[in-house]
């Protein structure tokens, strides 16, 4: 497993970014695809909206099956972000979170050509346009849970970390995330040079 601390600054503030990651395989993960689409398609708004999401985007068969591939979580603590209720700290967490991890994606792809899985639902463009085409295809990215991964169980398994949520009004120790590289015959390399993309 490799790890690193990524300093990131978001809206002139910097927050310390536990980050981990490593090779896996399709047989590593753990699936339940039939129940987690249907779990967005019952409880997210970007359901049938946004082009990196369900139905919109391929299962983990479809794109993941006989290929190698990169999983990276990137972790805050709740004790870095002070001065806000629990509301405005754990939206904030999202934002740094995501701001970090898209970016990270997107340097990864002009750099290498390797497709990403994102953390959330595709942000390539202001305004989805997936209804009719998509006008930005070269930015689209699927969102790595819509692909019927059950998240909690391979970050568990995997990567040896716990989903963390608020129970009560209270803040959990720490908020984490997870994407995905589709890096294949690239996967040794990119897991070499992840330590000097996140510095």
């Amino acid at each position: 497993m490799n790890t690193s601390i990524k300093n990131y600054e978001y809206e002139k503030v910097t927050y310390p970014l536990h980050i981990q990651w490593d090779v896996f395989k399709y047989e590593d993960l753990v699936l339940n695809i039939n129940q987690v689409r249907t779990w967005c398609k019952e409880g997210c708004n970007n359901y049938n909206n946004n082009g990196g999401c369900p139905p919109f985007s391929p299962t983990a068969e479809d794109m993941l099956k006989d290929k190698e591939f990169i999983l990276l979580t990137c972790k805050i603590n709740s004790s870095s972000v002070t001065g806000v209720s629990w509301e405005e700290k754990s939206t904030l967490i999202e934002n740094i979170l995501r701001s970090y991890m898209d970016a990270l994606g997107y340097k990864v792809k002009d750099l290498y050509g390797i497709d990403f899985l994102s953390p959330g639902y595709c942000r390539g463009c202001t305004t989805c346009t997936i209804h009719s085409k998509c006008n930005f295809p070269h930015r689209r990215a699927f969102c790595i849970t819509g692909m019927g991964i059950m998240l909690g169980d391979v970050i568990e398994k995997l990567l040896h970390e716990k989903l963390q949520w608020s129970k009560d009004g209270s803040e959990p120790e720490y908020t984490l995330k997870i994407m995905g590289f589709i890096s294949e015959k690239q996967s040794d390399l990119l897991s070499g040079e992840l330590i000097n993309l996140i510095s």
